[in-house]
């Protein structure tokens, strides 16, 4: 926020990065991890006091600061551990040779069968 950043910031609550939010020495404290509704940045906004002389928040703003708070107030969302997905495998060519020891769709299939064998 534009009113909230920099030397002349009101209160001197500067809220232009995350380390000088969350090591802002206001009372009450702009942001506790883990509890926005004790996290004065929040209820002030859930309130509608801030923005002063600005629309409020949006409701999709709100709940994004709520969530963002409520999971910990982490600088960078942890990113999901994603496993490698293998390589799509390509069905048989039926130009190859015949493998009996290649698996088959069914329990007592043989891939080297035709049917009515």
């Amino acid at each position: 926020m534009s009113c909230h950043s920099g030397a002349s910031a009101p209160h001197g609550i500067d809220v232009s990065s995350y380390d000088k939010i969350m090591n802002n020495a206001v009372f009450p404290p702009l942001v506790i991890p883990g509890n926005p509704e004790s996290s004065s940045l929040y209820t002030a906004a859930a309130s509608g006091r801030m923005p002063k002389g600005a629309a409020p928040l949006q409701e999709m703003e709100l709940k994004a600061l709520y969530g963002w708070i409520k999971n910990g107030a982490k600088e960078f969302e942890d990113q999901p551990q994603v496993s490698p997905t293998p390589a799509p495998t390509e069905p048989p060519d039926d130009n190859e040779p015949c493998d009996p020891e290649r698996p088959s769709g069914e329990p007592g299939d043989s891939p080297c069968s035709t049917p009515g064998n």
